[in-house]
Order: C-alpha cells, then sequence, then structure tokens
C-alpha cells in the first residue's frame, strides 16, 4: 500500500513537471519570476520534527500522529532507512525492531513537497520515548471526588480507555499550543501519550503524561478563579433583551493566561453554573464574597466595553475576604497576615490568614510573590477554607492571596544551603538551592553588611557568628543583581533554619530509596546515610515536585537534613528535603524480559532465562547468579527474595555489559523485577481459524495444555524484539507465552496474552534441556563420579566458564569413559578441559 502511494506521488510529480515545460512559453516575465523563488524556496528543505506516537508499522514504513512544530506534519508517514539514526532519550543507539505499534516517538525529517493524502518523507532520525499513545475520541470529561484531577474518558475502537488528568500534566493541541482541561469537548479526536503501565479495571486507567487535540479548537477558554466583590441583578433591565441575568466583578487569578485578575462577567440564561460535584445550582447561590471559577471566551460577547458573557460558573466551597493587611507575622512555624475587610456576606470583619508550604500569592497580573514582598496597608483578596474562631479572633487557612495594590519592588527568595564563606568576616556567603519565586538565581553570592537582618525561624535575632558553612537558610535579597556566572546581590534578611545541608552526590540506596548515601568528598568520614520519609520534600531547582523515582546513583543533590544524627560512620539522619541539582546517569546495562525457565537444582542462586532483549547485543538466554547486592522486586517497588522467583515467572532482569563467552553466556543479576504474570514454553499443538485462540503443549507436561487468547493488545515477536503477526502462529511452532493468571474454564487452563515470543525450531533445540538431557548415562553416573572436594577445588580456583560449561563437560567426560574409570581420572579430564577453556 505504502510503496503504490509513492508511486503514485512520483507519477503525480513527473505530469507536473511536464505541465510546467508545455506551458512556460505562456508565461509572463513576473510569473516566471514567481516561479523561480517557489522552485528556489522549495529547494531548500528546512528540518522539521513531530512528537507524538506510532499509529501504524508496517515493514520500514511508520505513520506517526502527534504535535508538530511550524511547517510541520501532524500525521504523516516515515521510511525508515539504513541512514535514519534510531536512538532513545539518552542519546543510545536502538535498532529498527525497537520502533514498534504505539511506541512513543519523536521524529525528525526534512520537509518535502508532497502530494500525497498523508505526506510520506525519509526519517532522519527517530526518538524512542518512554510511554505509549494512543488515539481516540472523547466519550466523557469528569471532575475528581477530591477535584484534585479530572477522568477523561476515550474510545478507540469499541474499547474505552480512561487518562487521570493530574494539574502537571501538559494539554496542547497539534500545533503545541497550550490548553486546559475547559477546551477539550465531548467527540473531539485526541492522541494521549501515557506510561505502559495502566490498571486492570475495566476501562484501564493511566495517568498521561501529554494530551494532543488533533482538532482545531476556534476559541481557547480562559478560567478565572477568584471572589465576587460585586454583584447586579438585570433581569429587569434592558439587559434582558440580551438574555442577561446577572453582572459579576471578581477579583483573582487568571489559570491560562497571565493577564489582569479583575474581570467583569455578564451570567446569561444559557450560563451553566454548578456547584464542585457538577451538580447544577441557581443563580441565587452566587453572593458578595463567593469564590468562584468562571469559564468564558473574549470572543463571546457582542457588547461595545468587550465584557464577555460567562459560559460555566462553578461555586468553589472556599471563602473570601477583601481587605487590607493590618499585621504581618512572617517567622514560626505557620506565618501569618491579619486582614480587616468584607467577608463573604457583605460582613466586614478582621480575619487571620494561616499561610503554609501550598499557600500562592500573586499580583494582580498573576505575577508570583511571597510573603517578603507583603507590606502593611497593602490591599488585597484572600481566598481562604473554613473559618475557625480562636480567642475571639477569626483564622482559617490560606488557598490564594491575590495583592490588588502595586507592588513596586519585589524581592527574590532561595531556600537551600551555604555552601562556601570566602572571607574570615563572613561579609560574604555562597548559597545554592532552589528557587522560591520567579526569575530567582540557584547560585548566588550575597553580601551582608550592617542593614542585612539576620535571624532565626521564631523571628529572633542572630549575630553573624551563626552564619556558618552547611548552614540551612532562607535568603531574601533585592533584584539588582550582577551580569556574573554566579550573580552577586545584597542579602537584606537570612533566616536561618534548624537544620543542616550537605551538598555532593548519592553513591548509594536502597532499592525502595527509603536511604541515600550521600557523599561529599573523597573522605569517607563526610559521606552521611539520609532518611526519606512521607515527610521528605524532593524538588529539583526550579522547586518543581519530584519524586523517589527521580532519585538514582549519580544524582547530585542537596540534602536539608535534621542536626541530630547516629554515631554511627556514616552518620545517618532524616532528610526534610532533597534538592536535586544535577540527575544521575545511569550506565547502560543488558536487560531482557521473558521466562524464568530453570532455578538451579545445584546452584540455588542461579536462575536461567529466556526471553525478548530490550537493549542492544543482549542476549536472549542467559543465566544469572544472585547474591547479596541483586535487587529483587515486584512491579510495586516491594522488596522479595531469592526463594520468591519460581520456574515458569516473568521476570525483568538488568545485568552488566561483561558477559562469558560461553554457549550460553552468564552474569551476576543486578535487579530482578518479578512480573505479575505467568508464562508457558512449548509447541503451539492448536489455533482457530483467525488465531484468536492458540494451544499451547508445554514440554515438561507440568498441567494439561493451556489455551491462550489473543486481542489486540497481545504482542507478537520473534527472540530478537521484531514484531510478527498472527500468521506467523502455526501449528507445531514453538513459543513462549506470557499469559494472565489462568482460570480452568472448561476444565481447561484459559487465559489473556500478553505476549507471544517465538522461538521457532532450529536455534533453541537444547537450550533448555541442559537438566532434562535424553542421555541417561548421564543420570547413572553422576552420584557416582560426584565428588564434593573436587567441586569445592574448581569453585575456589575461579573458572569462569565453571557455571555454564561444568554439566556439559560432565556428560562428555563421563560418555567417554562409560563408567569405566576411576573418580581421580575423571577428575584430571574435567581439569584440564576447564583449563583450556580458560
Amino acid at each position: 500500500m505504502f510503496k503504490n502511494k509513492i508511486l503514485l506521488l512520483l507519477t503525480c510529480f513527473c505530469v507536473f513537471l511536464t505541465s510546467v515545460v508545455v506551458n512556460a512559453e505562456a508565461l509572463t516575465a513576473k510569473n516566471l519570476s514567481d516561479m523561480n523563488k517557489i522552485i528556489a524556496r522549495r529547494q531548500i528543505q528546512k528540518v522539521l520534527s513531530t512528537d507524538g506516537y506510532v499509529a501504524e508499522k508496517s515493514g520500514d514504513y511508520i505513520i506517526v500522529v502527534g504535535e508538530s512544530e511550524e511547517g510541520a506534519y501532524n500525521e504523516l508517514i516515515l521510511f525508515i532507512d539504513d541512514e535514519t539514526e534510531i536512538i532513545d532519550t539518552k542519546g543510545n543507539k536502538l535498532s529498527k525492531n525497537k520502533i514498534k505499534n504505539r511506541s512513543a516517538v519523536e521524529v525528525v525529517y526534512k520537509g518535502e513537497e508532497t502530494n500525497s493524502f498523508l505526506p510520506c518523507v525519509i526519517a532522519k532520525k527517530v526518538i524512542i520515548k518512554d510511554g505509549v499513545g494512543i488515539e481516540g475520541t472523547v466519550l466523557d470529561i469528569r471532575k475528581a471526588d477530591n477535584n484534585s484531577y479530572y477522568y477523561l474518558t476515550i474510545q478507540e475502537n469499541k474499547k474505552k480507555y480512561t487518562f487521570i488528568i493530574k494539574e502537571n500534566t501538559k494539554l496542547i493541541d497539534k500545533d503545541g499550543n497550550k490548553l486546559s482541561i475547559y477546551d477539550i469537548e465531548k467527540d473531539m479526536n485526541i492522541v494521549g501519550i501515557h506510561h505502559m503501565n495502566s490498571t486492570t479495571s475495566i476501562p484501564s486507567k493511566s495517568y498521561p503524561f501529554k494530551i494532543i487535540v488533533m482538532e482545531d479548537i476556534k476559541e481557547n477558554k480562559n478560567i478565572l478563579e477568584g471572589m465576587v466583590y460585586d454583584i447586579v441583578d438585570i433581569k429587569n433591565k434592558t439587559g434582558s433583551k440580551l438574555n442577561r441575568e446577572a453582572y459579576l466583578r471578581v477579583l483573582g487569578k487568571c489559570k491560562t493566561d497571565d493577564i489582569n485578575g479583575k474581570l467583569n462577567v455578564y451570567i446569561t440564561k444559557s450560563t451553566n453554573i454548578t456547584n464542585e460535584n457538577g451538580v447544577k445550582v441557581a443563580l441565587k447561590n452566587i453572593k458578595k464574597g463567593s469564590v468562584v471559577e468562571i469559564i468564558y471566551t473574549t470572543k463571546s460577547s457582542d457588547n461595545k466595553q468587550g465584557t464577555p458573557n460567562a459560559e460555566k460558573i462553578i461555586i468553589k466551597n472556599s471563602n473570601g475576604i477583601k481587605g487590607n493587611i493590618l499585621k504581618i507575622s512572617e517567622y514560626g512555624e505557620k506565618p501569618s497576615i491579619l486582614v480587616s475587610g468584607y467577608h463573604q456576606g457583605n460582613n466586614y470583619t478582621q480575619m487571620e490568614l494561616i499561610l503554609e508550604k501550598n499557600t500562592e500569592i500573586f499580583d494582580i497580573k498573576g505575577k508570583k510573590l511571597s510573603i517578603h514582598d507583603l507590606n502593611k496597608g497593602m490591599q488585597l483578596v484572600g481566598i481562604h477554607g473554613k473559618v475557625s474562631t480562636s480567642r475571639s479572633k477569626h483564622q482559617s487557612l490560606a488557598y490564594t492571596i491575590i495583592v490588588t495594590s502595586e507592588v513596586k519592588d519585589t524581592k527574590v527568595t532561595v531556600e537551600g544551603m551555604i555552601y562556601n564563606i570566602p572571607y574570615s568576616n563572613k561579609k560574604k556567603i555562597s548559597i545554592v538551592g532552589e528557587a522560591l519565586t520567579e526569575n530567582a538565581p540557584n547560585y548566588i553570592d550575597l553580601y551582608i553588611n550592617s542593614n542585612t537582618e539576620i535571624v532565626n525561624e521564631e523571628g529572633q535575632k542572630l549575630g553573624l557568628n551563626e552564619i556558618k558553612e552547611g548552614a540551612a537558610i532562607h535568603a531574601v535579597f533585592g533584584q539588582k543583581l550582577s551580569n556574573n556566572k554566579i550573580p552577586t546581590g545584597k542579602a537584606e534578611k537570612i533566616i536561618i533554619k534548624k537544620a543542616l545541608g550537605i551538598k555532593g552526590e548519592i553513591i548509594n540506596m536502597n532499592c525502595k530509596a527509603t536511604f541515600i548515601e550521600v557523599e561529599k568528598s573523597d573522605n569517607h568520614y563526610d559521606n552521611i546515610i539520609l532518611k526519606i520519609n512521607d515527610d521528605t520534600e524532593i524538588v529539583d531547582l526550579e522547586g518543581k515536585k519530584l519524586s523517589k523515582v527521580d532519585l538514582c546513583k549519580g544524582t547530585k543533590v542537596i540534602g536539608i537534613h535534621s542536626l541530630s544524627a547516629t554515631r554511627s560512620i556514616p552518620p545517618q539522619t532524616v532528610a526534610y528535603k532533597i534538592i536535586v541539582l544535577e540527575k544521575g546517569k545511569e550506565e547502560i546495562e543488558h536487560i531482557v524480559e521473558g521466562m524464568v525457565y530453570k532455578v538451579s537444582d545445584y546452584y540455588k542462586n542461579r536462575i536461567s532465562i529466556v526471553g525478548e532483549a530490550l537493549t542492544e547485543k543482549t542476549p536472549n538466554n542467559v543465566h544469572l547468579y544472585i547474591d547479596n547486592s541483586t535487587e529483587i522486586i515486584n512491579e510495586h517497588g516491594d522488596r522479595l527474595y531469592l526463594e520468591d522467583i519460581k520456574e515458569d515467572y516473568v521476570v525483568k532482569a538488568i545485568f552488566g555489559k561483561r558477559l562469558t563467552k560461553n554457549t550460553i553466556p552468564s552474569h551476576r543479576a543486578e535487579k530482578i523485577i518479578i512480573k505479575d504474570a505467568l508464562s508457558v514454553k512449548g509447541e503451539i499443538s492448536d489455533t482457530n481459524d483467525d488465531r484468536t485462540l492458540i494451544e499451547i503443549e508445554e514440554a515438561e507436561k507440568y498441567y494439561d495444555n493451556i489455551v491462550l487468547k489473543l486481542d489486540k493488545n497481545t504482542e507478537i515477536i520473534d527472540i530478537n524484539g521484531e514484531e510478527l503477526s498472527k500468521s506467523d502462529l502455526n501449528e507445531g511452532v514453538e513459543v513462549i507465552g506470557i499469559y494472565s493468571i489462568p482460570i480452568i474454564n472448561r476444565r481447561q487452563f484459559e487465559s489473556l496474552a500478553y505476549k507471544i515470543i517465538i522461538l521457532g525450531q532450529s536455534d533453541y533445540d537444547g537450550y533448555y534441556d541442559y537438566y532434562d538431557d535424553d542421555d541417561d548415562d548421564y543420570y547413572d553416573y553422576y552420584d557416582d563420579y560426584y565428588d564434593d572436594d573436587f567441586m569445592s577445588e574448581i569453585f575456589i580456583k575461579g573458572y569462569s566458564c565453571f557455571y555454564d560449561d561444568f554439566r556439559d563437560i560432565m556428560i562428555r567426560v563421563i560418555n567417554q569413559c562409560n563408567g569405566k574409570r576411576e573418580i581421580n581420572e575423571v577428575n584430571e579430564i574435567i581439569l584440564e578441559i576447564l583449563e583450556q577453556l580458560e
């Protein structure tokens, strides 16, 4: 099909050239000039890119659908030739067979002219990303009960998927323009790029990295959350002719654009008014002081003043206050501001708004501020939670503060540690840490003078003697900084925290990252082990929240930790915050995913695996040794042990690059991930006509034959990961089937197949028969020739081929000797062969 399209494209191009020659004489000089410009423009082929997923793969052709830059294609056919560079996100070269249906990819190509229905170009580069893609039609959008995320359900070929849309999910149109959840509507065509793991529920759920709306969006919706400070009923006025019912004035923050937070908006008869649970409510529920979320478009109004009509209003469960700042308490565990003004219901009151880590402070244009930018007398709107009364004083937790007064000189704040004090008089300190305000540098040199305020977290004044290297601090300084590589400024305030900091590299960690060892210098005694618990905050330099998954060996971090520590070497202490300076690059290793076909009877620490190679030059069949340093976990990260690894289990094994040169190479396993699946190896004994059911006869006869069901998501590959089809599943073909927990149906084992790996006959004969050899003489004479002392001697000498080739050697020697030689003679022959192999 693809070749026919290319031939058609070439034919059209030839016809086009012929028509140009025939009509050349009829062109005027101006037309000739224009034609030359067009031809010249076409000769300049710009390199373009599309970021999406592989919608279809056929041989060396792939169809990619996704987000494109200006001038690029949202949907196109790409030819993968020998010069196409195929890499992962770390730049490691990959083979063609790693490009699979649904793979998340970014493709780079030249912008060539094409007349085909789908543009067809040659791929210059294919970057294979983590994750997979799904394209479908939106069926439903609803908010979760806790209001922290949305459920977006789509349908693809009668199968439903649900995406969980969180605040950090990237929502864009096909040109890369930022969207909001309110821009996505029912029946829209979207692409979701998400993690490979999903729930087993119906429909399955997953967290997407990116949602791409593949249709043109005529109007981007604006969203503003704020407090209603004025409401006018206009039902009986002239506005009724335009179906308008009320006029609102709102102060808040626009969620979609950095525009002014003052909004005047009309409520019409078509405005959808709901509470946070999505239940429709009457207009009378909106009062002065109500906190609302307003969805509107700037094109929805015909009036000359440009006041828009509200499409939807969500009445929030929170409250609002509009007034002036009377007092600021920025120290202690809970900083607060005292505000006097009008509360909900137009009641005048004084309220103490308590600020926590998640409290956001903005100016009226949406610029982020900090508590250090607030001054007495400033006007603001505070959006807060439930009001409590303590000592005749109203208190509430503040969610958002919008400063409506002009903020002339905003402060810059950084939280981190002092990593250098160059002068003994402590007049200059070097700080590294997390930027708490916009445009704050992560590295800063600050001069301290007599006007610098030095305090502890309770606001008590401290002296210069408390400024020490390793101190965890909160630094406040002005916007005027030098243009040096590390900017320099004047410290206005230094808040010394009840904590210490360490800057270094993670050199060791446990499997769940609850403990990390940080190396500060070459001196082992400077190292420290940081305990990470649920209260430990993990962020990058910009303040973006991270998780334990982002921590690995080689990652450079700042650890803010407790003042107290154990007396062990290295000491152990609790981490309050981990700031990631630079992510580590772990050494690329071999990875294979498949079945455990043998757990050694003689060496309990060895397992044998056959399966799909997930990295280049990785063997499909490998012996792996488990020792105390091998990490064994399940798919959920829970720690497991060697005895939890059973034959027929499905595992993902990670091991080093240096392998023995035996028929089946061996190495020490660095990590074993036991999957939530089982496997079977055997021959296909029967199939139905459309290959949606295959019966596998297991060679070992552990139980009756198993019937595996194949659906659209079942992956069919060969041992090298090359994609195959159902037509390759014929009777007599040797396969490995990876499947879910089986159920018994009509006295027969049945299950859904996740993956079918076709082994074939010739390449794998004998690979699984090391321990089931048909040579009965081996077993007849084995006990007679087994010598514990000799085995220990061989083991101590450390022959690298010993584990893998010893049984082959034993079989050969025993067969040759035919049981007629003495045990010492047999041992000498074995030793001689082992030395030759070394």
